[in-house]
């Protein structure tokens, strides 16, 4: 779970508390919604993938892993969405009075054995 404080003019995310791996999230809302990034790892990242649920995008690796997604519209008072990755994989955010919290669900991933 990765949480953050959305900063005072809403365009960066300050006050951040990670749980899991490190993350860097972005919030730019404009009267009271917006787009919110979450990324894992650094750039580049190539072209972004529709996900399969929800409304937002994801940058996926060569493998498969998870590299960052972008909630289209993310409302700064109280919000809830997930988005259903092409990967199997799932993110859901839930924003309340600014307060951005994550979750990530990985898929099974399969062993390949020689």
């Amino acid at each position: 779970m990765l949480t953050a404080w959305a900063g005072g003019d809403g365009r960066r995310s300050s006050g951040l508390q990670q749980e899991t791996m490190s993350s860097r999230i972005s919030f730019r809302h404009f009267s009271g919604s917006g787009p919110l990034s979450i990324y894992w790892h650094d750039g580049p990242y190539g072209d972004a993938v529709e996900a399969v649920k929800g409304r937002g995008v994801a940058w996926l690796a060569p493998n498969g892993e998870l590299l960052g997604v972008e909630f289209d519209d993310v409302a700064r008072a109280a919000d809830a969405q997930t988005l259903e990755l092409p990967n199997g994989d799932v993110v859901t955010v839930r924003v309340k009075k600014g307060k951005v919290t994550v979750r990530q669900r990985h898929r099974a991933r399969r062993t390949s054995a020689a």
